[in-house]
């Protein structure tokens, strides 16, 4: 029986606002490529696939900084081929340096479905928790959009002393809850970092695939909407 619903933050319960895909057509349009929010935003979910094997093979955030940018590049690369863009390595280059100085002031926004999907879950007497690897320093962005009175416990890597998909800070957070693994559902964006990563810990998983880009993933459920997790409890 499922007592606890844990969620993962950016690209489950929020997005960057303006959206990246935004900000990456704004960048595009300055150097003549020209696409489309819609089109790019499938791109940018495609290209995080690279990203996130990479840094599900190991935390790109802890490798050297060198092999870091390779990785950004290689990611933007792939984001402008998958909208059908042929830029040169040059403007690849000029493109990220735009998109870095277009997003300084970004901030959080929600989903439309994120607070209903919450809400639903209180109704049912379940708790409700947020697993994320997002620094200390944003915690406040919790209340700010409104989510912390949702949330019975959050659990970070500072936490944890582990980072998803580390099994540790699924474990850490289980603990937390007063719960047993398999008590406990963890609904993420990304297969390997959200969905693996809470199953090899025991926890049963639920893929949110926004776009329906990941039907190869049928270890667990998969939703296009935060208001169908309920359906999988």
């Amino acid at each position: 029986m499922v007592k606890t619903v844990f969620f993962d933050f950016y690209n489950t319960l929020a997005r960057y606002e303006p959206a990246a895909e935004t900000i990456q057509v704004s960048a595009c349009r300055e150097f003549g490529f020209n696409t489309d929010a819609a089109t790019m935003q499938r791109a940018l979910a495609l290209a995080d696939h690279f990203f996130y094997e990479e840094n599900r093979r190991y935390s790109v955030a802890k490798r050297p900084v060198a092999e870091q940018e390779k990785i950004y590049f290689r990611h933007q690369e792939l984001a402008l081929k998958n909208a059908g863009l042929s830029p040169d390595l040059a403007t690849v280059t000029k493109v990220m340096r735009r998109i870095h100085e277009l997003a300084k002031n970004i901030t959080f926004g929600l989903f439309d479905d994120s607070i209903p999907a919450l809400e639903n879950l209180k109704k049912r007497s379940l708790k409700v928790g947020l697993i994320s690897n997002i620094p200390p320093e944003k915690l406040p962005v919790l209340e700010s959009l409104g989510l912390r009175p949702y949330l019975d416990l959050v659990v970070i890597p500072q936490d944890a002393g582990a980072d998803k998909p580390d099994r540790a800070i699924f474990d850490f957070a289980v603990s937390k809850a007063g719960i047993k693994p398999d008590e406990a559902v963890h609904v993420g964006d990304q297969y390997y970092i959200d969905a693996d990563g809470a199953m090899k810990a025991g926890l049963k998983a639920i893929l949110l695939d926004r776009l329906g880009l990941s039907p190869q993933y049928t270890a667990c459920p998969r939703v296009t909407s935060l208001r169908q997790v309920a359906e999988h409890l």
